[in-house]
């Protein structure tokens, strides 16, 4: 008998086409689909659809019920947009759904119970603690002289971060998160490199990982500057962190799934936050052509109860394979008119995309819609940075103002 699958989709892109893996013999597809996206519900052969504006619980839950009546029948149900896990959550509870429920969900979304959750279990977390008053971010400033840093509890890719550095610091943003402070936190500013751990979790344990480290930051990158990654190529410390990360994942009850976790490099690491998804902008591309792991069918297979693709796993004991990605944002509020790089000079980069001549950049690109992004493989990570640092020094771009 076919598995009922619910999907709940926003992509209308390659993450999209859940017929890769779910084949038609052996899955039905029904699919809530957010305006916008209609095209995937042919390709993917859906049995049946409903189309929402936007992907609440309640909205949701209202439309199956109109198409449904209460006849609600689904084996599982699958959302892959980190946005959506709270909603799916809930309508798993509602519609007896297996799979993960609201109060797992919430350690792998609320950044305050995240962190409680993984320093109960004895792993380094900065310090942190919730948003109140203006008078107890100005008490937690005072506690923190290299400064401080403000996040909402849900978002990703750093949307409403700010970086406190002084009192007039906090003036400014306290008036832009005052009427939402009920969904901040605080936690202290390290100066520490960032990195990255993407990789597969299968009952409980990691059974693929590259550990990277960043260039820039996602906060930076909203700013206007480039945000890349290198994996690193040692191989003590490489084991050090994936040690670490399956102890995160371990606390935090993540069973089966793909993951991105970020952390501070310390002699003893520092959890930043964990996103139970595939990391963004270039990530699940350079894994899947460097590494040979398509993160996005072997989530789905994972997620669904079939075999993965246990050779392409060899290619992590592949040491030499070094990739890496540079990414540069938007230029907002000019028109790209010209573009001079002579990428051939840079033998490390196997990739490049650049915008469109003429394409007018207005601040809402995110990772999608932005300059210029480039992929790289290599045999140390130093190669890696070496190229792109010449991939910055190199590429030029004029803009006009609009």
């Amino acid at each position: 008998m076919k598995k009922k699958i619910l999907i709940l989709n926003r992509w209308d892109d390659e993450f999209s086409d859940y017929r890769q893996v779910l084949s038609k013999n052996d899955f039905e597809i029904h699919m809530i689909c957010k305006k916008g996206c209609e095209r995937v519900i042919e390709l993917n052969q859906c049995e049946s659809y409903v189309i929402v504006d936007n992907l609440s619980y309640e909205e949701c839950y209202s439309k199956l019920e109109e198409k449904y009546s209460t006849k609600f029948q689904f084996d599982l149900l699958i959302s892959l947009s980190e946005f959506d896990m709270i909603e799916s959550a809930k309508l798993r509870e509602k519609l007896n759904i297996p799979g993960p429920k609201l109060a797992e969900v919430i350690c792998w979304r609320d950044k305050n119970i995240m962190k409680k959750v993984v320093a109960e279990n004895s792993l380094k977390v900065p310090d942190w603690k919730l948003v109140s008053s203006k008078q107890n971010i100005i008490d937690f400033f005072l506690r923190h002289e290299n400064g401080i840093v403000l996040k909402p509890l849900s978002e990703a890719a750093s949307n409403g971060v700010f970086i406190c550095k002084s009192f007039k610091d906090i003036d400014e943003i306290f008036s832009k998160i005052e009427n939402n402070i009920d969904n901040y936190e605080m936690e202290e500013f390290l100066a520490n490199k960032i990195g990255h751990i993407d990789g597969i979790m299968r009952n409980g344990e990691i059974i693929f990982g590259i550990v990277s480290e960043y260039i820039g930051d996602c906060l930076s990158f909203r700013e206007g500057n480039s945000l890349g990654s290198v994996t690193i190529d040692n191989l003590e410390e490489k084991s050090k962190y994936l040690n670490f990360a399956q102890s995160c994942l371990n606390a935090l009850k993540v069973e089966n799934s793909v993951f991105h976790l970020e952390f501070f490099f310390a002699q003893n690491p520092i959890f930043l936050e964990v996103g139970v998804r595939m990391g963004g902008g270039e990530i699940p591309f350079v894994v899947k052509e460097v590494f040979g792991v398509n993160l996005f069918t072997e989530w789905l297979k994972l997620l669904t109860g079939q075999d993965l693709f246990l050779h392409a796993y060899q290619t992590n004991k592949q040491e030499n394979k070094i990739a890496g990605f540079l990414m540069l944002p938007e230029v907002i509020g000019k028109k790209l008119i010209k573009i001079n790089f002579e990428s051939y000079l840079i033998s490390e980069l196997y990739f490049k995309y650049y915008a469109k001549l003429g394409q007018v950049f207005d601040g809402n690109g995110g990772y999608e819609k932005i300059l210029a992004r480039f992929r790289y493989k290599g045999q140390t990570s130093q190669q890696i940075k070496m190229a792109i640092q010449l991939t910055q020094k190199h590429f030029q771009a004029q803009f006009e103002l609009v």
